[in-house]
């Protein structure tokens, strides 16, 4: 009693899955799934190095993907061993399209800012003296140079200091990982379908050190996203803390967020392009290299007269603080770029244009590297 499977018993029902995957034999995938565990629905086949999902999706069984994905335990973004996803061994639409997030209100509320709330953006001014200034947007600072909370995090993650590094490590990081931890156990709790998934990437976040797999974690579709819209700090420092280990995913070039604004916030972004003022992300914000992703998800009914807006983010070099989640977020047709809080920005034009019988006003902000700093002196002028 009590037993585990015999390596032998595992091994054959993970070959019998894969040879039902391969065969497209629906009914044998369907009885053998549920006495499937981790490992078997991943298994790589010895000699084809396919797992059963990617030779479901290389021979074209839509109903067997389906099936797969539909599984708690099934990896999309398992690598064969020449290095692709599942969805790289299909270029069939009706393939592809099933690893697709599901087109809904947490898509749209992804790509596309649609609440009241307060302005993604923190304003920091070069005039002191603006009397005009938009009063609902929050003033930290009134120049670039004095932006010390992105001096600060930027230099978090630059420290080459011995010292530094155990500090923050015997520390700040793992008080962090302790808040991001809860925030996961709260919004991802063992009744949600992605909950496997999550507990695999946070294990391997803490086993390898390995990043790239907390920054899977944001890209499933689960609360666990709007939490950190609230709650941002811990999952950032965190980030901050590795951007390092991740700096060949720095964004240079152009992405893409939608919006749906109220007329005072669009008079605040023209405000800040008439005065070039510089404005700060203060949440993290999901954008996609893919112009028609920001536009599809702001082509709906916009409702108390509030305006649809298409923000256009021009990186002219490498930016540690967009990262480009190509080949780690969990739904590869988005083009994900995550812009981190502390992110700077101007804009540098506005215009009306046209998509699809559809009228947006284009905001164009070109990013702004971080003025360089050591961490004391960035403490330094945030304590005065």
């Amino acid at each position: 009693m009590g037993q585990k499977p015999s390596t032998v018993h595992q091994n054959n029902l993970a070959n019998e899955l894969y040879l039902a995957c391969c065969n497209g034999d629906i009914n044998r995938v369907r009885e053998l799934l549920p006495h499937s565990s981790y490992t078997e629905v991943n298994y790589l086949h010895p000699i084809t190095g396919f797992s059963p999902l990617h030779v479901a999706c290389s021979y074209g069984h839509d109903e067997i993907v389906r099936i797969l994905l539909a599984n708690i335990y099934c990896d999309r973004n398992i690598r064969n061993r020449n290095g692709n996803t599942p969805y790289d061994e299909s270029n069939l639409t009706s393939i592809r399209s099933l690893f697709a997030r599901p087109l809904s209100l947490h898509r749209q509320n992804r790509f596309m800012d649609d609440s009241t709330r307060t302005s993604p953006f923190q304003l920091i001014t070069d005039s002191e003296s603006s009397s005009d200034r938009p009063d609902h947007w929050v003033t930290g600072y009134f120049s670039s140079a004095e932006a010390v909370d992105s001096q600060l995090m930027l230099t978090l993650s630059q420290t080459s200091s011995p010292i530094m590094k155990f500090f923050l490590n015997a520390r700040t990081e793992r008080e962090s990982r302790q808040i991001v931890r809860g925030l996961i156990e709260v919004n991802i709790p063992i009744n949600h379908r992605d909950y496997q998934n999550a507990q695999n990437l946070y294990k391997q976040f803490i086993d390898k050190n390995s990043i790239e797999s907390l920054l899977t974690i944001y890209t499933l579709q689960t609360p666990f996203y709007n939490a950190l819209q609230m709650n941002a700090d811990a999952y950032a420092v965190l980030v901050y803390l590795h951007l390092q280990e991740i700096r060949t995913r720095a964004l240079h070039g152009i992405t893409y967020r939608g919006m749906n604004i109220s007329h005072a916030d669009f008079e605040a972004y023209k405000w800040a392009y008439a005065r070039a003022a510089v404005l700060q992300t203060r949440i993290f914000q999901s954008t996609s290299k893919s112009p028609e992703v920001a536009y599809a998800l702001g082509d709906h009914p916009v409702v108390n007269d509030r305006i649809s807006i298409i923000m256009c983010f021009d990186f002219d070099e490498p930016c540690p603080s967009a990262i480009d989640l190509c080949g780690i977020s969990y739904f590869k047709d988005e083009d994900e770029v995550l812009l981190l809080p502390f992110t700077l920005f101007r804009v540098i034009s506005i215009s009306e244009i046209n998509f699809f019988h559809h009228t947006y006003q284009k905001i164009t902000m070109k990013n702004l590297p971080v003025p360089s700093s050591t961490l004391w002196a960035s403490s330094r002028k945030k304590r005065k």
